[in-house]
């Protein structure tokens, strides 16, 4: 519940609402727990996530949102060359030469060759990202302040995320949303923006659609994947023991 709920607050403030929480660690995570009335009859308690500490809050423009989640689509088809391409948009400053672009686009390949090969592949966003912002120091790629905290909070919550369920992959989780957003938003190449502000308002009415349902549709057979998987192996289990006892 913690994971699957923290990761839908995470894209709920990027997808929809163009505002993120700036200081998104666990310790600013809050599990809330209602137990219900005596006599009311319900046993099982209302779980709900709360974030505190939202004194420090980025207000993201649209073309923060695009270019940021434009990333993330490229980690989801292992694409570096588009990766590059909207990292080197993290500034208006990159005055960089084409020697330098050509080579930071390189080593992004390379690094996507390596570490990112997509979805179906259990990518660890965490090392990528990280491995990307060692690209961006390396080549000198300029990236503002909301970009940065954009980065670091995906980090927070992948890392959060495979220390309650190692086996949950937040890319894997996120992939309605991504791959709907690249085809309505991106070209062919993956980073040539192609929508209009019309399709733009299109897109924020339909994403609530796809993290409320097609997302949670997505968790409910992970998670039902995990407990088949975790039965199966007690049953095992049951059996060696009472093949022993024989």
């Amino acid at each position: 519940f913690i994971v699957t709920t923290g990761l839908s607050l995470y894209l709920k403030m990027l997808f929809i609402d163009n505002v993120m929480h700036a200081d998104l660690h666990p310790g600013n995570i809050m599990l809330n727990i209602q137990y219900p009335k005596p006599g009311s009859g319900k046993t099982d308690p209302k779980l709900g996530v709360c974030l505190v500490d939202a004194g420090m809050v980025a207000q993201l423009t649209e073309e923060e949102s695009t270019t940021f989640i434009g990333l993330m689509t490229s980690l989801g088809e292992g694409d570096g060359r588009a990766a590059a391409e909207f990292a080197m948009r993290f500034s208006l400053d990159n005055n960089i030469t084409q020697e330098q672009r050509e080579g930071f686009i390189k080593d992004m390949e390379n690094l996507f060759a390596e570490k990112c090969r997509g979805y179906g592949s259990n990518v660890d966003v965490g090392d990528v990202l990280t491995s990307i912002l060692g690209l961006i120091r390396e080549h000198h790629v300029r990236i503002d302040a909301n970009y940065a905290t954009l980065v670091i909070n995906a980090m927070c919550v992948e890392s959060l995320a495979r220390r309650v369920c190692p086996s949950y992959n937040v890319l894997e989780a996120a992939r309605p949303l991504l791959q709907a957003y690249r085809r309505m938003n991106f070209g062919s190449d993956g980073y040539t923006k192609i929508s209009t502000s019309r399709q733009s308002k299109r897109m924020k009415r339909v994403m609530p659609f796809l993290l409320d349902r097609q997302k949670e549709t997505r968790d409910k057979a992970f998670f039902k994947k995990i407990e088949l998987q975790r039965s199966t192996r007690k049953r095992v289990a049951r059996g060696g023991d009472e093949q022993k006892k024989k």
